[in-house]
């Protein structure tokens, strides 16, 4: 009788255990797909703004191949609403100048979970950015 009570008291406890740690299990496998989603949409935006910083530095006007490019980028990548700002203006800079290329999206256009909020405990930044700095080509006048 004791071995029947040691039994049903055996499968009790593996649902209570099950019950806590499963939870867990959970959370952590919906950060680890989260967060590596994340990582890699911000790689491809990051890769972005590199390719439109190399065009706009180019000596010659280059303002809609680098904007076709950046909109192809942004579609093969998934990512909708990426804003670009490319500072100053391409045909303004002069050679030797810097041009700034900034590239800003807001994360929940790119959360693959489609969550608002830190859901699960799971907190994210509001957008994710990269901005590339480069020096503008061509021979600069003394």
């Amino acid at each position: 009788m004791d071995n029947r009570r040691s039994n049903k008291s055996r499968r009790g406890t593996t649902i209570v255990e099950t019950a806590i740690v499963l939870p867990l299990l959970l959370i952590l496998s919906f950060g680890i797909i989260k967060y590596g989603w994340l990582f890699l949409k911000s790689q491809q935006i990051t890769n972005a703004a590199r390719q439109v910083a190399r065009v706009a530095i180019r000596p010659d006007d280059r303002s809609s191949e680098a904007s076709a490019m950046f909109t192809a980028l942004m579609d093969n990548a998934g990512i909708t609403g990426a804003v670009l700002t490319v500072t100053p203006d391409y045909e303004f800079q002069s050679a030797g100048g810097i041009v700034t290329v900034k590239v800003v999206v807001d994360t929940a256009k790119v959360d693959i979970l489609k969550l608002e909020g830190p859901y699960l405990g799971l907190p994210a930044p509001a957008e994710l950015g990269a901005e590339v700095i480069m020096s503008k080509e061509g021979q600069v006048a003394n």
